[in-house]
């Protein structure tokens, strides 16, 4: 069966679609908001997990094949060693110190707008080469498939943090 980069894609924006909306209905007062760590733990805020999906577009670039001139996937700050933590969303990366919603969303839409047109200035037989991420290994066409699971997971962790705020609406 022949890969379906068009479908692929569509998924992707479907899933950054369904983000976005979740982000759009977050009180303003509540972007920053999370619940207390349990020992040990991470809390992160919408707003963190926003700024980690932004600068996640950038880090994806580089599975799908070489970055074209002027698309790096590191733009301007770079990632730190511990770019998963919920502090570094915060210090560094693409959207590093942005606090407004609307911002935040017009981010995601730039992010979006390299990440999909690189994808789309790929060449087909691209998606049948394996790439080696270091944490997980295989056909490019995977990795392209595995941001819109990454918007849909995280479009979960901010219903989950509505419920926590007290939103059973949401």
């Amino acid at each position: 069966m022949a890969f379906d980069f068009e479908g692929t894609l569509a998924r992707v924006q479907r899933s950054r679609g369904f983000y976005k909306q979740f982000v759009e209905k977050v009180p303003d007062d509540k972007l920053d908001w999370k619940p207390q760590a349990l020992a040990g733990g991470d809390a992160t805020s919408v707003l963190e997990i926003t700024r980690h999906i932004i600068a996640s577009e950038y880090f994806f670039l580089k599975m799908l094949g070489p970055v074209p001139e002027g698309h790096s996937p590191i733009p301007d700050e770079p990632f730190r060693e511990d770019w998963a933590s919920s502090d570094a969303f915060a210090t560094s990366g693409p959207a590093a110190g942005v606090t407004d919603k609307a911002e935040l969303l017009a981010k995601v839409d730039e992010a979006a707008e390299v990440f999909d047109s690189h994808a789309k200035r790929m060449s087909p037989e691209v998606w049948d080469e394996e790439f080696d991420a270091g944490w997980m290994k295989g056909p490019r066409r995977m990795f392209l498939g595995l941001i819109a699971t990454h918007y849909e997971y995280h479009c979960g962790q901010v219903a989950y943090l509505a419920r926590l705020w007290g939103d059973l609406e949401f």
